[in-house]
């Protein structure tokens, strides 16, 4: 066969519109009021507009085990004043000064005094600083009514240079014996041990005291033999 033919329906309809759309204006104006009747019904009805919501209410929080309420204080004119009592002055209690000749005296002995032992006297003087460093390096010679002799090595005559620490330790010789005394002061050689050597032979004592008590511990043996560890003595601090 040849090629197909056109096919002519749409053609066909186009005319028969066109014709009818032409008859429909040759007959004069349309009447559109049934077809606006049928819209109308056809139409479907608006749907009701939702009422506005309603506003919410203020936050007010509710009190539970947890918050208890402020109590309301109370109106402060209401309130009535504590009770005040009527003002009573005291009479002045005159002062009463005690006399000079009722003070004690300064030089007063602190308690019973050994002659004999400095270490002990040097204990009891209220003394620091270079002027104990002066009496803990001196030597007592003897101790008479008004004089107390004393002696100091060579090694630390700088200690008695200044006039103000002699004075000082003679001042408090006079309160620790109850009168007062004067302090002389010589240099050379010590026949007897000095406080401050008995004070650095009893630290050296109690210092091997503390390092044999180490040394015997068994928990500090066998920290030594696990971990073959060594004793430093010079860190070990004696108790007081």
């Amino acid at each position: 066969g040849g090629a197909p033919r056109p096919r002519t329906a749409p053609l066909a309809q186009v005319a028969v519109r066109t014709a009818s759309a032409a008859h429909a204006n040759a007959s004069g104006p349309r009447n559109d009021a049934p077809r606006a009747a049928a819209q109308s019904v056809v139409t479907p009805a608006e749907p009701p507009k939702a009422a506005d919501p309603e506003p919410e209410p203020a936050f007010a929080p509710e009190f539970d085990s947890y918050h208890e309420r402020v109590p309301e204080l109370p109106d402060p004119q209401s309130v009535e004043p504590p009770f005040e009592p009527p003002y009573v002055s005291a009479p002045a209690v005159p002062s009463r000064e005690v006399p000079l000749s009722t003070r004690a005296p300064a030089n007063l002995p602190v308690g019973p005094v050994d002659t004999g032992d400095w270490h002990g006297m040097v204990a009891q003087m209220r003394i620091g600083g270079l002027v104990r460093e002066l009496a803990q390096h001196c030597e007592l010679l003897a101790v008479e009514s008004n004089l107390v002799r004393l002696r100091l090595p060579e090694t630390h005559k700088h200690l008695a240079s200044m006039q103000s620490t002699r004075d000082k330790l003679q001042e408090a010789l006079s309160a620790l014996l109850g009168r007062e005394v004067r302090a002389a002061i010589e240099t050379g050689e010590l026949a007897s041990q000095t406080p401050a050597q008995r004070n650095q032979i009893e630290k050296q004592k109690r210092h091997a005291e503390a390092v044999s008590a180490l040394e015997s511990d068994p928990f500090v043996r066998e920290v030594i033999e696990r971990f073959d560890a060594t004793l430093i003595e010079a860190s070990v601090k004696a108790l007081p």
